[in-house]
């Protein structure tokens, strides 16, 4: 009988991740949560995972160094959903189980830790944006670019990051055939839903597009993002400390989102109507 780790091999990334073409960081996902299931369990054959071993799991689990003392609830959570998707698989076949390969019988059920959903929150003012467009001049010096100021890649960044909307993965993907006079259209493998849209580009950001406009595909390319992403955080978590941030409120690149999915609600409620994400927001960063 085959361990968890040797069907995860075998069956699952083949069917599950690969035969549906889902994105590497769900691939490396799981990959984190079936190596925490061998590390703590010594990986026993499949037909020997009782409701015991999967209590023992998480308790376990639960006890990891995390960033604070111990591993988060949220991250926890995340391991017994994947670690649960992967042993169901091995289970019969059935109406809710599509790829259920029958290996094994009615496989046990991970109950994960509840988490505690705390409130919103992870938006920057509109304040805050201009003083980190401002003070990206006095230290931002990456990424060396040529015929790109990086000042003004950082003052891009924040415009197109504050209009759209969009998740950093689609934003650092953003290629300029994209952009279509006032419009932007994203493709569907740029989104995390694998749906498309086109979108109103604010003139602010069209403007900052065209200022670092050159030969290159991408317009926010960055180089070796996959290899020297964390960079570009450390990067802006400073240019955040030069603008006056308490690191309390000192976010990644996701708080771009969630202030302009707030500027987009502020709105509403100014105008009593609901304006979709291609809505026209008129606030001025660079001013």
């Amino acid at each position: 009988m085959q361990t968890l780790s040797e069907f995860h091999e075998c069956h699952f990334l083949p069917l599950w991740i690969q035969g549906r073409q889902l994105d590497v960081k769900t691939e490396a996902s799981y990959r984190q949560s079936i190596s925490w299931w061998s590390r703590l369990t010594s990986d026993p054959p499949m037909d020997q995972i009782t409701d015991h071993t999967v209590a023992s799991f998480i308790a376990s689990l639960c006890k990891q160094p995390g960033r604070s003392s111990t591993m988060m609830m949220s991250s926890v959570a995340k391991h017994c959903c994947n670690v649960d998707t992967v042993l169901q698989m091995a289970g019969p076949r059935s109406r809710n189980n599509r790829r259920g390969q029958g290996l094994i019988g009615e496989p046990p059920f991970f109950d994960a830790p509840r988490v505690d959903q705390e409130p919103p929150s992870g938006d920057w003012t509109i304040e805050e944006l201009r003083a980190m467009y401002f003070l990206a001049a006095d230290v931002m010096t990456v990424p060396a670019i040529d015929g790109v100021d990086p000042v003004d890649w950082w003052r891009t960044l924040i415009c197109l990051a504050y209009y759209t909307g969009l998740r950093v993965t689609a934003l650092m993907s953003v290629e300029y055939s994209m952009v279509d006079n006032d419009w932007i259209n994203v493709p569907a493998r740029l989104s995390k839903r694998r749906k498309g849209k086109r979108q109103y580009l604010h003139p602010e950001a069209i403007e900052h597009i065209d200022g670092i406009h050159s030969e290159r595909a991408i317009i926010l390319a960055w180089p070796r993002w996959a290899t020297t992403k964390r960079t570009a955080y450390l990067r802006f978590r400073q240019l955040q400390s030069a603008a006056g941030i308490s690191k309390s409120r000192q976010w990644a690149f996701q708080s771009f989102r969630m202030t302009h999915l707030t500027m987009l609600a502020s709105r509403s409620s100014t105008n009593k109507v609901w304006r979709s994400h291609s809505s026209r927001p008129g606030t001025a960063i660079a001013r």
